[in-house]
């Protein structure tokens, strides 16, 4: 019966009840985990493979990270804080897969896309200035809309 209401409710307003779900799984609702998890694999892959620029398979260790990550996020969430519940799982798991990528390429001792060399010598991470960019610009983004519809209440 309550896995119909969580369905039913999901369907309704999926936003707020992903995060009504982050605060039933952190008072110990494990069955509900797992099945968030499970319905979130296609927004890991996609998260997963936006930081690593190609297809992502559930075999990859990528994916394997973003799952790790997309859980930590349902424990480390708070909604008091404003944000998205999946604006902030977007965040975690982005940063887990490009710690896991450095972690790696120093490993293996190859080169990865990820580092380049400027004229002077200096070294600078691309994923890390794509995805600040990327932030900032969704921010600004986030912001001219607060102002749009603040003034659109206004008339």
């Amino acid at each position: 019966m309550l896995n119909i209401l969580l369905i039913f409710l999901a369907k309704k307003n999926k936003k707020e009840t992903l995060e009504a779900f982050a605060a039933l799984i952190q008072n110990g609702n494990e069955e509900l985990l797992n099945q968030v998890l499970e319905d979130y694999k296609p927004y890991i892959k996609k998260t997963v493979s936006s930081v690593c620029k190609r297809y992502i398979f559930e075999s990859d260790d990528e994916f394997s990270i973003g799952l790790i990550a997309f859980h930590d996020a349902i424990y480390k969430y708070n909604s008091e804080r404003g944000t998205s519940f999946l604006s902030f799982a977007e965040v975690i798991i982005k940063r887990k897969v490009i710690d896991y990528i450095r972690v790696n390429s120093r490993h293996q001792n190859i080169s990865v896309d990820a580092n380049a060399e400027s004229d002077e010598g200096e070294t600078w991470n691309t994923i890390t200035d794509a995805l600040s960019l990327e932030e900032y610009t969704r921010g600004n983004e986030a912001a001219d809309r607060k102002e749009e519809i603040a003034a659109f209440t206004k008339n």
